[in-house]
């Protein structure tokens, strides 16, 4: 259900002008194409949960039917349809203690879930980058590079070969705002928070990729009742919205009891073998 009600004039409100101000105060002077491959979620995010796998497929799901969404720079409010939002990302290295720990914090998160696209940076990488908006966007184009099978139905996510715009976002990379290393822990919250509390104000980015809030070039979204609960849940929670939103939600809720209840029983057989030897 869209939301009803919502304003149609183009305002930027106090927070939409915060994230503006933390953005130029912290960001890289040119915006950057970072191929999805290269990121990881910022650990500041999502209250230190990391990524639902579910959100994940979701959108990949949505990119599949829909097609990818190429943003362009420049104003938006003349766009037939509403690109994906703008990536911000902050710089990581081995030299900053909080890029090490999410990548670290990710890892530990795709092992025990095998539908997540498999972290591709290498562990001797002197760059990659973390994200605090549009993360599951990101490793929802993982899955696609990696043909990851759908967690709804088991197959695997293909590149439509009419898709030019993903093909080109798969291999080139995605235009995004980027955060300087040094960018506080506090400051990548707060951040990460307003990109969520502002996700009905499409901003733009200017020719030079300045963040741009002005009324003239951006626009305001219907949205979802789903798409605005999504926005603050930790990834449990996010979960379950995910499959009650597609009316899976005893479906899946019923294959991880049996694959777990298969888990224990291999498990107690190694235990009764081993009592044997």
């Amino acid at each position: 259900m869209v939301i009803k009600g919502y304003k149609t004039k183009v305002k930027p409100t106090d927070d939409v002008r915060d994230l503006k101000f933390l953005i130029d105060q912290w960001r890289e002077k040119e915006m950057v194409r970072v191929k999805s491959s290269h990121v990881v979620p910022d650990s500041s995010n999502r209250m230190h949960t990391g990524l639902s796998v579910d959100h994940i497929h979701y959108i990949a799901t949505n990119i599949m039917k829909d097609g990818f969404r190429t943003r362009q720079r420049g104003p938006l409010r003349a766009a037939a349809a509403q690109p994906h939002d703008i990536p911000v990302l902050v710089r990581g290295s081995p030299k900053s203690e909080i890029a090490k720990e999410s990548l670290e914090a990710f890892h530990q998160q795709v092992a025990v879930q095998r539908f997540f696209p498999r972290i591709a940076i290498p562990p001797d990488a002197e760059v990659w980058f973390t994200s605090l908006g549009n993360g599951h966007f990101t490793q929802a184009l993982n899955c696609f590079r990696q043909e990851v099978p759908s967690i709804f139905t088991n197959r695997p996510f293909e590149v439509p070969k009419d898709d030019i715009a993903l093909q080109e976002a798969l291999e080139y990379g995605v235009e995004s705002v980027v955060l300087r290393a040094e960018t506080p822990i506090e400051t990548r919250r707060e951040v990460a928070h307003l990109l969520n509390a502002t996700h009905n104000y499409k901003w733009a980015v200017d020719a030079h990729g300045v963040m741009d809030i002005g009324p003239e070039s951006c626009q305001l979204h219907r949205f979802t009742n789903f798409e605005a609960m999504s926005k603050d849940l930790d990834n449990e929670a996010l979960t379950q919205l995910v499959r009650y939103e597609l009316g899976v939600a005893k479906e899946m809720d019923d294959r991880w009891d049996a694959e777990n209840a298969k888990k224990v029983a291999a498990e107690k057989l190694k235990e009764r073998a081993k009592s044997k030897l």
